[in-house]
C-alpha cells in the first residue's frame, strides 16, 4: 500500500484574516486543527556557537525567552522568570509596531502606499540590519519561524520591506498571545481537514465554476476585442478557448513566451522578480531519542551567528524536519499511517511507496526542510542533487540512521524584487498595469507568497474592477486601484 503524504505547505496562520473569513463564508471554520495534537511540541535545537553552548527547547515560547535570557546576560545565560523576561520582548514588540507605523503608515489590506524618499531611507538594508540598526534582535528568533522557516527569504537577505510586509505588528503580537496562553488565545498555525484544498473545492463546487487541469497554455493573443489562449491538453489534443480577459495567476516569467505582444512594461516587471527554491523531502529514518515531537529546528542554521556559519548561495542547509506521524496528526498509538487514509490530508495527495517498516511505524517518516536563496531555480538539476547529498550528509551528522529519501520536490517560492527595484516602485506598477491589455496580474508574483496575501490582493481587485454581486456599481469606482490596495484603514471598507 503506499502512502499519501504532503510535501507541501500546511498551516494557516493566526493572521491570515481575509483566508479565514472565506473558510467562515463557505462554512468550513471548524475544520481547523492543531497541527501535531493538543500539546504541538517540537524538538527545538541550538548549536555551539559563539553566543551560546547546545541546548534543546520543547516550545518557541521557552526558546524565545531564552534568548533574551541570552542578551541579557550572555553565552551562558541565567534562568529568569519568564515573566521577567518577557518584559523586554514584549517591549521590542511596542518599538517594532511603532517603526512600522511611523515608515509604513496605518494601512489596511495587502500593501503600503508606495514608501516615501525618507521612509526608503530606514529601509534600505537588509531586514536583520534594520533590526539591529533599530535595537530590535530580541525578536530575531520570533522572525527566524515567522520569515524564513515558511519561505520568505533568510532576514540578512531579504529586504527590510519584505520583512515588514510579512511581519505586521498584528502576526508579532498574536505569535507573542499564542506563547503566553496557549489554551484561550488565537494558535499561532493551524491545519485544515482535508488540506487548503477543501476550501477551493467548495468555492468550485457552489459557484459552479468550469475549472480545467492539464493544459498547457503555448499562446494567448489580446486585442481590444477580447483574448485568444491555446495550447495543448494532456492527452496530446490542442485547445483554442476565447474570452474577454486573461487572468495571469503563475509566475510572470513562466508564462511570459506564450504571450503574444508582450509589452516592454511586462518584460521589464517579469524578468527583475526572482524566487527562492524551497526543497522539501520525504525520508525514512530509524527511530531516535533524540527526536520524539511532531517537528525539529535548528534556529543556527537559518540565522548565521558567525562569518562564514551558513555561506552565501546554494545548496541551502537542512533547517528542519517534520515527523508526518505526529505533524500531520494522525491519531494512531502505533504511529503508523492509518489504514482508512489520513483525514487531514488533501485527498489528491499523491501516494508515495514506503517500507513495510515504516507502514508498520518502526521507521518515522519525515519531511527535510531546505532553503535556497533568492536567484536559485526549480529547474537546476545539479542545485537539487546538491541538496539531496547534504540534506543526507546532515541527517547522518545528526546521528540518525536508517536514511532512505523517497521523494524531493522544489519549488520556485516567494518571488521578489531586488532593493532597487522595489525602491524603483515595481509592486506599484503593477498595479498601475492592472486591467490594462484585458489582463489582470494575480497570484504570489504579484503580492506575496502567503495565502492571505494572495487571496487579500485578488478581492481587492473583484472589488475595484467589477460591481457587486447585485450589480450595484462599487463605491470605490472613482478611485485609483493603488488607493484601494494601499488604503489607509481610516477608509473603513478598504
Amino acid at each position: 500500500m503506499d502512502v499519501p503524504h504532503e510535501l507541501g505547505a500546511v498551516y494557516a496562520v493566526a493572521t491570515f484574516f481575509v483566508s479565514k473569513a472565506l473558510l467562515a463564508e463557505y462554512g468550513l471554520s471548524a475544520s481547523q486543527v492543531l497541527p501535531g495534537g493538543p500539546e504541538g511540541l517540537a524538538d527545538i535545537l541550538l548549536d555551539e556557537t559563539s553566543a551560546h553552548g547546545e541546548g534543546r527547547f520543547s516550545t518557541l515560547g521557552d526558546y524565545t525567552l531564552s534568548a533574551v535570557e541570552e542578551e541579557w546576560c550572555g553565552k551562558d545565560f541565567c534562568c529568569l522568570p519568564n515573566q521577567l523576561s518577557a518584559l523586554p520582548l514584549l517591549k521590542a514588540v511596542k518599538r517594532y509596531s511603532e517603526l512600522h507605523r511611523q515608515i509604513l503608515g496605518r494601512y489596511a489590506g495587502l500593501m503600503p502606499p508606495r514608501p516615501t524618499a525618507a521612509s526608503w531611507e530606514r529601509m534600505s538594508m537588509s531586514f536583520s540590519e534594520f533590526l539591529a540598526t533599530n535595537g530590535l534582535e530580541t525578536l530575531t528568533p520570533q522572525l527566524d519561524l515567522l520569515v524564513t522557516a515558511n519561505g520568505y527569504g533568510y532576514l540578512d537577505d531579504v529586504p527590510a520591506f519584505y520583512g515588514l510586509l510579512v511581519a505586521t505588528p498584528e502576526l508579532l503580537s498574536a505569535s507573542i498571545a499564542s506563547q503566553q496562553d496557549p489554551q484561550g488565545a488565537e494558535p499561532l498555525f493551524a491545519m485544515l481537514l482535508g488540506g487548503f484544498d477543501a476550501l477551493w473545492a467548495r468555492m468550485v463546487e457552489q459557484a459552479g465554476l468550469d475549472v480545467r487541469t492539464g493544459h498547457a497554455v503555448t499562446r494567448i493573443e489580446r486585442s481590444e476585442d477580447g483574448v485568444t489562449c491555446s495550447g495543448t491538453r494532456a492527452d496530446g489534443s490542442t485547445f483554442n478557448l476565447e474570452g474577454s480577459h486573461v487572468y495571469l495567476a503563475c509566475p510572470f516569467a513562466t508564462i511570459a513566451p506564450s504571450l503574444a505582444d508582450l509589452s516592454p512594461e511586462e518584460a521589464a516587471i517579469f524578468q527583475k522578480l526572482k524566487p527562492s527554491v524551497l526543497a522539501t523531502t520525504l525520508f525514512e529514518m530509524d527511530p531516535s531519542p533524540a527526536y520524539q515531537n511532531r517537528i525539529a529546528w535548528w534556529p543556527d542554521r537559518i540565522r548565521p551567528l558567525e562569518p562564514g556559519e551558513r555561506p552565501k548561495g546554494q545548496p541551502s542547509v537542512l533547517y528542519a524536519h517534520r515527523w508526518n506521524a505526529k505533524a500531520v496528526y494522525w491519531p494512531q498509538d502505533d504511529l503508523g499511517p492509518p489504514a482508512g487514509g489520513n483525514r487531514f490530508l488533501d485527498p489528491g495527495t499523491e501516494r508515495v511507496a514506503t517500507s513495510d517498516a515504516a507502514k508498520r511505524g518502526e521507521k518515522q517518516l519525515r519531511v527535510g526542510y531546505q532553503l535556497a536563496e533568492r536567484g536559485a531555480s526549480q529547474d537546476d538539476a545539479a542545485l537539487r542533487a546538491q541538496l539531496k547529498a547534504e540534506l543526507v550528509e546532515q541527517l547522518a551528522g545528526q546521528g540518525i540512521g536508517g536514511v532512505q529519501v523517497l521523494k524531493q520536490e522544489a519549488w520556485d517560492y516567494s518571488y521578489r524584487f531586488s532593493q532597487k527595484d522595489l525602491e524603483a516602485g515595481l509592486p506599484w506598477d503593477i498595479l498601475t498595469m492592472q486591467g490594462a491589455r484585458r489582463t489582470f496580474y494575480l497570484g504570489a508574483s504579484a503580492s506575496f507568497e502567503t495565502l492571505n496575501d494572495v487571496t487579500n490582493y485578488n478581492l481587492t481587485l473583484e472589488r475595484h474592477f467589477f460591481p457587486d454581486r447585485d450589480g450595484t456599481p462599487l463605491r470605490h469606482r472613482g478611485k485609483s486601484l493603488c488607493s484601494l490596495v494601499c488604503g489607509y484603514s481610516d477608509a473603513g471598507d478598504v
